[in-house]
């Protein structure tokens, strides 16, 4: 269910915490933070956020199944929500909201009882990230460019004056941030990437956290689509999941927006499913039942079968090394590498 922003500490966040608390292998680099602050332009930068007024928004779950459906009414400014329970439908009383809230904008940080609290842009408004909930952090000290983008942030341990924590974010020719990177102790441990469309809008949200001298894939990402007027119709969540060691996403829930005008995503399919090879075994994660087929990089069908929605496990003992592809009846393409 699609909710307004509300600042909460999440639980998730300790991810990035916990890291650095382990000691895990880090890139060194400069600090950023030591330079002198750049006045601030007048440059009109993006705002916070969007909100939409979808007539309806449907969410699935990973096997395609619809958990919950809200329906907006504009005119009164109120959604009604309706969720499944033991096989049948209920119906909220109707709640007042501003919409869909996109949480596209500036990074920023903002005091929250007391401690530093770290915005940054994403496609679901329903959470956003607190520094840290094991230690307590001291004021920090933000770095601004010319045109007024926070491009770099420093957080100090209180109890341990010398340990900090630097955030740098590059921004695109909109001000829009591109890619934020985290430092512990001047060292780079994890990332969070950005990808736009044509209009400016966001198409992809992901985070790394770097390892062993890899990037590695880290906690979610989000994708969306959007209709020719720049407005949602449709966004896809995933997560590390088991298959984090072998650098694959996997979907979790995605949604659906319909618009009272008339505009509809019913021409944007499911999303293509997510497929990875763990030791002999193929794992296939679709959100439809359909036909798939496995193929040799040289054409040679090697396997077909009909797979269900939701995860489905193949037998890869006898397919063989190097690179598979792995096509469903409904269109898409997956290339694998079994070793």
């Amino acid at each position: 269910m699609k909710k307004n922003f509300t600042k909460l500490v999440c639980v998730r966040i300790a991810c990035f915490c916990i890291f650095s608390a382990m000691g895990q292998e880090t890139k060194p680099d400069v600090r950023m933070i030591e330079r002198k602050d750049i006045p601030q332009g007048e440059v009109t930068l993006r705002a916070y956020s969007e909100y939409f007024w979808p007539d309806s928004v449907v969410n699935f779950n990973s096997n395609g199944e619809p958990t919950s459906k809200v329906y907006y009414d504009k005119e009164n400014r109120t959604g009604t929500s309706m969720w499944l329970e033991n096989g049948s439908w209920k119906i909220s009383e109707p709640w007042e909201t501003e919409g869909i809230h996109w949480w596209i904008g500036k990074v920023d940080v903002e005091d929250f009882n007391g401690e530093p609290l770290f915005i940054y842009p994403q496609l679901d408004g329903e959470t956003n990230f607190v520094w840290n909930t094991i230690f307590s952090y001291e004021h920090t000290v933000k770095v601004y460019d010319a045109k007024g983008n926070l491009i770099a942030i420093e957080f100090r341990r209180k109890d341990v004056p010398d340990y900090f924590h630097e955030h740098r974010i590059s921004y695109n020719e909109r001000n829009d941030p591109v890619l934020i990177e985290l430092y512990v102790q001047k060292s780079l441990w994890g990332k969070i990437q950005y990808e736009y469309n044509d209009y400016g809008y966001m198409t992809l949200h992901e985070r790394y956290r770097y390892v062993n001298n890899n990037w590695v894939i880290d906690d979610y990402k989000q994708t969306a689509e959007y209709d020719e007027q720049g407005r949602p119709v449709a966004d896809y969540f995933f997560v590390a999941g088991e298959s984090a060691s072998l650098n694959q996403w996997v979907l979790s829930r995605y949604s659906f927006y319909y618009y009272s005008d008339g505009t509809s995503n019913e021409q944007i399919a499911a999303p293509s499913p997510t497929v990875y090879i763990n030791g002999q075994t193929l794992f296939l994660q679709a959100a439809n039942a359909e036909q798939i087929a496995i193929y040799s990089i040289t054409g040679n069908k090697l396997y077909e079968t009909t797979i269900q929605a939701g995860l489905n496990t193949i037998n890869a003992a006898n397919l063989p090394q190097g690179i598979l592809i792995v096509k469903g009846s409904s269109g898409w393409v997956k290339k694998l590498i079994a070793k």
